[in-house]
């Protein structure tokens, strides 16, 4: 009987281990994706050559080895390569990342085919705290933590309220009493400056802006509406002046009889009985008169733009603001005694009391609050902060690029055309221009990520 050799042998198990091998991989993968999808990816991927594309930039980026490419079109996110060389210059071939006009991407099989007038832009994720905030909490994760709270204020709120109120009340009135202590001492300290500033406003404010405005348009709209009904009272008033009455005491008080003062007495009676009924008659009146000056005195440009310009001169006054910075930071800031009570207030025993209670009531929302945010031991950390790390302590998904190709169609063709004409030939594709996209963006999902990221660690290029 004949057996096969060990060589053989070899060959056979090896080649049983690789055939259960893929069928085991195509099983797996077909759990997650259809049928036509994986032929279509594993085709991309495998079945085409792969390309190396040279690109160039008129100034200089900042790109780093294995920054991915991607291609956009309408909804679909598909990453289509990486950049494997990038040229620092002489001397700085060791270099990772760095500014630089001349490097390579590796397009695998997936990329589409290019042509004269494709391009690339380069990326930069937002890096700023609104970002982060933004990231960490979209508009369903906002209202998510708002009823969070909005559930534990209602649970809790008459204990809170009981707790905390007067803690609270005596806080404003011990903090608002040595505030106006303290800035009247303050703004004493600061005379000198305050009075140059008065003096300084009076001349270049009042003098010539405030007062020929009063003069001009002010004192003009006064007079017109005022006049009609002053002159309507002071006739009303003028009826009821008996010139006789007023003559005779008056001609009494000249002559040295010994009681004296009756025009006085009478001017006072008069007021009393005559004249004070009369204005209050008017008070209606008057208050008329005031709402139409004060319309008409606010709805005039002049009066506007005077007024506007003063206010912004005076906010944007160097002087000014160092002044009030300088009393608000003595006064609220480095105040010790307001320091001192708020901190004797908030750590007496009442204070501590109310505190531990609090505590104990918020304390399982808060820890929802962070689970929602952070994620927990039983869900792993969420996608919103897994973005966040791998972006601001990783340093991933920093920077990327998108290759805008005609093939794809999310090109700009009016650019595209730009490029073409700008070319000595019009026809190479060998190398692309890369410009710049100035607004930061957000780092995008590719398509059903999981399946990406199998096929491109088999890929090798992960």
């Amino acid at each position: 009987m004949a057996f096969p050799r060990k060589s053989e042998t070899k060959t056979v198990v090896g080649s049983l281990i690789w055939i259960a091998a893929i069928a085991a991989a195509a099983i797996l993968i077909r759990t997650q994706i259809t049928e036509d999808s994986l032929t279509d990816r594993l085709s991309g991927y495998f079945g085409k050559q792969r390309r190396s594309v040279e690109f160039f930039s008129p100034k200089y980026q900042v790109l780093g080895f294995g920054d991915p490419v991607f291609s956009i079109s309408e909804n679909e996110v598909t990453r289509v390569g990486n950049i494997s060389h990038i040229d620092f210059g002489k001397g700085f071939e060791d270099f990772r990342i760095g500014d630089t006009k001349v490097a390579t991407a590796t397009l695998y099989g997936n990329a589409p085919a290019l042509s004269a007038g494709d391009y690339l832009k380069v990326h930069e994720t937002d890096q700023s705290m609104e970002w982060v905030i933004r990231t960490m909490m979209p508009p369903d994760m906002r209202k998510k933590i708002g009823d969070l709270i909005t559930d534990a204020w209602q649970s809790n709120h008459d204990e809170l309220v009981t707790m905390f109120r007067p803690l609270i009340e005596e806080s404003i009135a011990d903090a608002g009493r040595i505030i106006q202590e303290d800035l009247k001492v303050s703004i004493q300290n600061h005379r000198e400056q305050i009075d140059s500033l008065s003096q300084r406003y009076q001349e270049q404010l009042l003098e010539k802006q405030i007062i020929p405005l009063v003069r001009e348009e002010i004192w003009p709209i006064v007079q017109e509406e005022a006049q009609p009904l002053t002159e309507a009272i002071g006739q009303e008033i003028w009826q009821e002046v008996s010139v006789w009455r007023f003559g005779w005491r008056y001609l009494y008080d000249r002559s040295p009889l010994p009681e004296k003062k009756l025009t006085e007495k009478e001017f006072n009676r008069f007021v009393e009985t005559k004249a004070v009924p009369i204005l209050e008659n008017h008070l209606e009146d008057f208050i008329d008169v005031q709402k139409s000056m004060l319309t008409r005195i606010s709805g005039n440009e002049k009066v506007k733009q005077t007024f506007s310009k003063s206010v912004r001169d005076i906010a944007n006054d160097p002087q000014f603001r160092d002044l009030v910075a300088s009393i608000m930071k003595e006064v609220l800031v480095e105040n010790p005694r307001l320091r001192d009570a708020l901190k004797n207030k908030w750590q007496s025993p009442e204070a501590r009391r109310a505190m531990s209670i609090a505590n104990k009531r918020l304390d399982p929302t808060v820890t929802e609050i962070g689970a929602t945010l952070f994620g927990s031991t039983s869900t792993a950390i969420t996608p919103e902060f897994a973005r966040v790390l791998r972006n601001k302590v990783l340093h991933k998904d920093e920077r990327w690029l998108t290759l805008h190709t005609k093939a794809a169609g999310n090109r700009d063709e009016t650019f595209a055309q730009q490029i073409i004409d700008a070319s000595n030939e019009g026809t190479t594709t060998n190398r692309l221009p890369m410009f710049t996209e100035y607004e930061p963006s957000e780092y995008p999902a590719a398509t059903e990520p999981r399946t990406e990221e199998a096929i491109l660690r088999r890929a090798g290029k992960e």
